[in-house]
């Protein structure tokens, strides 16, 4: 009876095809959660980082300022220090960021996850 139905009908096939199928599946989930742990890793660095610049430095530029509101000089100055930690407390758990975010988009980044804060009022406002 066995002779009579192709090869690619039987039911060995069938179930050798159904477990690749299963083992590609399994290793795309794996791969997809490996990648959002990476990335909820890097919001959450960039968070702290921007809340203790916020704490360290924005305040005393604000209290400096004749008018109490950052220049685009000392957004820039300051988006580029936060960058720059970003990245080593990445490559310190083993994250290449600049895989993940261009360096171009740093300041866009940085702005968001700011956005963010304040929207969530953690005490990055005054």
């Amino acid at each position: 009876m066995l002779a009579d139905v192709p090869w690619y009908l039987q039911e060995p096939f069938i179930g050798f095809v159904v477990a690749v199928i299963a083992a590609i599946w399994g290793l795309i989930k794996w791969l997809v959660l490996r990648k959002n742990k990476k990335w909820e890793t890097i919001i959450k660095i960039t968070e702290m980082v921007v809340t203790d610049l916020y704490h360290e430095e924005v305040r005393e530029l604000k209290k400096v300022a004749k008018d109490g509101k950052l220049t685009k000089d000392d957004i820039k100055y300051l988006q580029k220090k936060a960058w720059e930690k970003i990245k080593e407390i990445a490559k310190e758990k083993g994250i290449d960021i600049l895989k993940m975010i261009a360096e171009e988009y740093a300041p866009t980044w940085i702005s968001k996850i700011v956005s963010r804060l304040k929207g969530k009022n953690v005490p990055i406002k005054d």
